[in-house]
């Protein structure tokens, strides 16, 4: 079973984002897929769809970065919008 783990790079006027780090700890380990995407939705999805046809994961874990959180938190539903009004990052 493989397990695909997804954070994101440094969004908007935020130095750092806490998912991040959280894949960092997972590095080399067994079984769990590591992937790390930028803030930009069209070059996220693209990579997102890429490493599920090559990896095939059983599961996937996606963290995001929550202004109401000081923690990382799990992706709990995806609207399927593009329409931050945040400018996409790269």
């Amino acid at each position: 079973m493989k397990t695909l783990l997804v954070g994101f790079k440094k969004y908007a006027s935020h130095p750092t984002n806490p998912s991040e780090e959280v894949l960092s700890s997972f590095l080399g380990k067994k079984g769990i897929q590591i992937l790390l995407l930028e803030a930009n939705y069209e070059k996220s999805r693209k990579s997102l769809e890429k490493a599920i046809a090559k990896d095939k994961p059983s599961f996937i874990f996606i963290m995001n970065l929550s202004p109401y959180h000081s923690t990382p938190t799990l992706e709990q539903y995806a609207y399927n919008e593009m329409d931050s009004i945040q400018p996409d990052e790269g």
